[in-house]
């Protein structure tokens, strides 16, 4: 018996639950070095910039270490696609095409969707949004599942002298097709709601706000989709000058980063340990996907320990009324723009 069957052996004996973060585990953790480097190297810049060093930034050094640092992030549908395709048994480079596609050039910036973004018309039907999906991880995990079926059936009903040349065709024809036009837009679309609902929240529940939005955050990071609620947060910054979001998220990064720093002490394996260490470290610049993926979902309490931390630590905030004066990363590198009389809390 190949390794490969003792891990599907050992998945068949988990609950739905457990073999999803699993899953989940197993496709990041290949990839949380990259998550970890450019993480730490963003966190580096946003302190050089935060303590007025920020004219060093159009040195050529910087200009590169920028470049360095937003790389696994900007292309990061495309390492999952690479890692899910191995999970979900499906040829790695046309996951990697469909990817690629979902951060076309042609498509805008997933991170500046706050500012608005075109759609175009799919046979009069409804709008399609030329939005990129850079940093998202739930929209790719689903296109990728989804890409397996397609290349398993095509494969089945493709005559073997032309699997080579039709296969690869509809199966990126197809799966692209579904990620711009079909998951893209529905993850777009719930992204949409809980900002509204996270508005809702802040503006009416209070105290309660903040143990809901800092407990829940973590699981949207999850699905990728809290780059949506940069439009909220610019919107409240508009009206009030202020960010009371953003200090929320922190306290659910920084808890997370608690969690994998407690199953660094805690875990005996080694090999975990390596792991999650500078993961831990990541948290404190406002990376958490190495920590959530890698290590406290892998284990199921610690990601519920850290929801916990972060529900807590987000109700404190809230009533002590620490205010955020812009839209940028959490941990240290946010003390730089924590308003002037809430920095001791």
């Amino acid at each position: 018996m190949s390794t490969a069957d003792v891990k599907d052996a050992a998945m068949e004996k988990l609950n739905p639950f457990q073999r999803f973060c699993r899953m989940l585990s197993n496709i990041f953790v290949p990839i949380i070095p990259a998550i970890v480097a450019a993480g730490l190297l963003m966190g580096i810049l946003g302190v050089v910039d935060k303590v007025g060093l920020g004219h060093l930034k159009e040195e050529w050094l910087f200009m590169l270490l920028d470049m360095f640092s937003s790389a696994a992030f900007n292309f990061l549908p495309i390492l999952i696609a690479i890692s899910a395709a191995k999970q979900f048994k499906c040829n790695p480079y046309l996951a990697a095409t469909i990817g690629g596609i979902m951060i076309h050039p042609a498509l805008q910036n997933a991170w500046t969707q706050g500012t608005g973004y075109e759609t175009v018309s799919v046979m009069g039907l409804f709008d399609m949004p030329l939005l990129g999906y850079q940093g998202t991880v739930l929209p790719i995990l689903i296109v990728i599942f989804v890409m397996s079926y397609v290349e398993k059936y095509t494969r089945k009903f493709v005559p073997k002298m032309l699997d080579i040349l039709l296969t690869p065709l509809i199966t990126v024809l197809v799966t692209g097709f579904l990620a711009l036009v079909v998951i893209g837009p529905i993850a777009n679309t719930v992204g949409g709601a809980i900002s509204t609902f996270f508005t809702y929240a802040l503006n009416n529940f209070g105290i309660f706000a903040g143990l809901l939005l800092g407990g829940t955050y973590s699981s949207v990071v999850i699905t990728g989709i809290h780059h949506s609620f940069h439009a909220v947060e610019l919107e409240l910054i508009g009206n009030t000058g202020f960010n009371p979001l953003l200090p929320i998220w922190a306290m659910a990064n920084v808890a997370q980063g608690g969690a994998a720093f407690a199953v660094y002490f805690m875990t005996k394996n080694a090999k975990t340990k390596a792991i999650a260490l500078p993961s831990a470290v990541s948290c404190l610049f406002g990376v958490t996907e190495a920590a959530i993926f890698g290590v406290n979902m892998k284990y199921g309490r610690p990601f519920i320990g850290a929801a916990i931390g972060g529900a807590l630590g987000g109700a404190y905030v809230v009533m002590t009324k620490v205010l955020f004066t812009a839209v940028g990363v959490t941990g240290l590198p946010a003390l730089a723009i924590t308003a002037p009389g809430t920095m001791l809390n």
